[in-house]
């Protein structure tokens, strides 16, 4: 078991890219701590992102298994591939199987937008139509008119 003074959250990354969790961690209050997993996808594709279910689930059992107060999943696609009602069930499942908390980037993205009162939106991504048809359903489902859903063409350098 590992503890700190305010409670560790779990967070499975998506990805082995840094970068995110850097970030995760900066906008933690002091003495939140945090055990990273990552499930290793690599190609961003519909069918990896319906393929790493099982992992996400195996990283939920291992970070239950330290103790975590808390598990993070992170990523917004691999949930989004099963719908606002599809991640919702699997939220759900993994809850009552641990006896902790789960939260999803999708769900904080959600509950961000109904909490700012937002009823329709643009969304601006780096993946292909068929994705973003995915994402444009999810949000759809979770309430929210889109308005679009485009890949970006362009690259930022900085």
């Amino acid at each position: 078991m590992f503890e700190s003074w305010r409670g560790v959250v779990g967070d499975i990354k998506p990805t082995h890219r840094p970068g995110s969790l850097e970030e995760f961690i900066k906008l933690l209050p002091e003495g939140i701590g945090v055990i990273p997993l990552t499930v290793g996808i690599r190609s961003g594709t519909e069918k990896e992102f319906h393929d790493v279910l099982d992992e996400y689930r195996q990283k939920a059992a291992e970070l239950a298994g330290l103790g975590v107060n808390l598990i993070h999943i992170g990523g917004a696609p691999p949930m989004m591939v099963h719908g606002f009602a599809g991640e919702d069930r699997i939220v759900k499942d993994l809850e009552a199987k641990h006896g902790i908390p789960v939260s999803t980037s999708g769900k904080s993205q959600t509950e961000a937008m109904h909490a700012l009162g937002v009823k329709n939106f643009v969304g601006v991504t780096y993946f292909p139509e068929r994705m973003n048809q995915i994402f444009t359903r999810y949000f759809s489902e979770a309430g929210f008119e889109v308005a679009a859903m485009k890949e970006s063409k362009s690259t930022l350098k900085t």
